[in-house]
């Protein structure tokens, strides 16, 4: 998986371990280091609150692009992005919210959506798989990716 905090990529390889699973753990920023990674290396994608912090919403279509080319075909994508009812107060920190009419036609243009819906806390949930016929996405700048070893 990609996190941005070397301690939670800590805390994912930990679990692993207890697990028994087998995994790759990588310290990366989300919206400008996916381009380093291979078409489809990754069985899945969950993100939950980390893809807002842009400064409008279609900053987003390379993200999503991305994302769905570094997940393996029909493999389950699974993002949360807050509402205008759910957005997460930062002062000095820029992000966006996401309403249904934004946030729609942006996650079908990338992906095969199975539910879209808003959750307990008012943020949309897209569950989806991605589609296999996406050029990959210019737009999001490649730079170094730390693969965390124990």
């Amino acid at each position: 998986g990609i996190d941005f905090s070397p301690a939670a990529g800590q805390i994912a390889e930990q679990w692993l371990k207890e697990k028994d699973l087998e995994g790759k753990v990588y310290v990366a920023d989300f919206h400008q280091e996916l381009s380093n990674f291979k078409t489809d290396e990754f069985d899945s994608v969950i993100a939950i609150n980390s893809l807002q912090y842009i400064d409008s919403p279609e900053k987003i279509k390379p993200i999503f692009a991305e994302i769905n080319r570094i997940v393996k075909t029909g493999g389950p994508i699974f993002i949360v992005v807050p509402s205008e009812i759910s957005l997460i107060i930062q002062p000095d920190v820029m992000q966006v919210f996401f309403d249904k009419t934004t946030i729609e036609p942006l996650a079908q243009e990338y992906f095969d959506i199975v539910d879209l819906y808003k959750d307990k806390e008012k943020s949309w949930v897209i569950m989806a798989k991605n589609k296999s016929n996406i050029e990959p996405s210019e737009g999001i700048e490649s730079s170094e990716v730390k693969e965390l070893t124990s």
